[in-house]
């Protein structure tokens, strides 16, 4: 069996989206990871790193939030079932031997990234791309590289186990600092802002004719909420207990995503 020699397991996989069905989502981010954790304790796996989201903090949370602040399910399916699958992994902790590390990622940038680089230019392209909260929401951007240079940290650490790290930004930009390179990337003015009571609606109305096409439209009003939170993480934990903080700067990040997006032919 592959988990017969294995000493740690890091779980990455999950479905991210706000679109999905909800059976779908649940499946594969909460009863899936049951059954591994599950398998992890029968071979005796010493540690259980899990990725999770900062989205547990909710879309509502305001001002800086750290580990201890609770959870809170109201941003759809997606946060529900990071929530559960938390969950999932905090219940085998408690009822057996196996070292748990859970790590909720801001939002993680960079070559592939789905939900931050490559949809957002297809619908700029498409003039299909608007901001709500007029453009003033808090983006927690973390480029990929220093997002695995913590997880592989939390990995190994011996105080590590048990813990709850939030891995991101020093503090926040906005929503329209973040997606104005892409614009640029692509020749284009904006980005467009507008409120989020317009950007519900719209996103809403999106959402209905995507489904009566059997189309999905990530750009949900549960995108829209998570766009307009005026919320962001510390992360002197993982400074503290990993000796960790982000080393590429936004700049830089951003540089290398372009790199990339240019070779990919997502832009000329």
């Amino acid at each position: 069996h592959l988990l017969e020699e294995c000493d740690v397991i890091v779980h990455t996989a999950a479905l991210v989206s706000n679109a999905m069905q909800d059976c779908d989502m649940w499946r594969v981010n909460v009863l899936a990871t049951r059954n591994l954790i599950a398998a992890a304790k029968k071979y005796n796996v010493r540690r259980f790193v899990q990725i999770s989201s900062i989205v547990a903090y909710g879309n509502a949370a305001e001002g800086e939030i750290d580990e201890d602040y609770p959870v809170h399910a109201d941003g759809g399916s997606y946060v529900l079932t990071k929530l559960a699958s938390e969950h999932a992994v905090l219940a085998a902790q408690a009822n057996g031997d196996i070292e748990v590390v859970i790590i909720r990622p801001g939002d993680v940038y960079g070559p592939g990234s789905r939900p931050w680089i490559i949809a957002p230019l297809e619908a700029i392209a498409k003039n299909q791309f608007m901001l709500p909260a007029e453009g003033a929401g808090f983006f927690r951007p973390i480029y990929i590289d220093d997002l695995i240079r913590g997880i592989v940290l939390a990995a190994a650490h011996p105080l590590a186990a048990g813990e709850i790290f939030n891995l991101s930004c020093e503090g926040y930009i906005t929503t329209k600092e973040y997606f104005a390179p892409l614009y640029q990337w692509l020749g284009k003015k904006g980005p467009m802002q507008v409120s989020t009571k317009m950007a519900l609606r719209i996103s809403a109305i999106a959402s209905k004719v995507a489904d009566w096409t059997g189309r999905l439209n990530e750009a949900s009003p549960a995108t829209v909420l998570q766009l307009s939170t005026k919320s962001w993480f510390s992360i002197d934990k993982a400074k503290r207990i990993l000796d960790w903080a982000p080393e590429v700067s936004f700049d830089e990040g951003m540089k290398r995503s372009h790199a990339w997006a240019k070779g990919q032919g997502l832009v000329k």
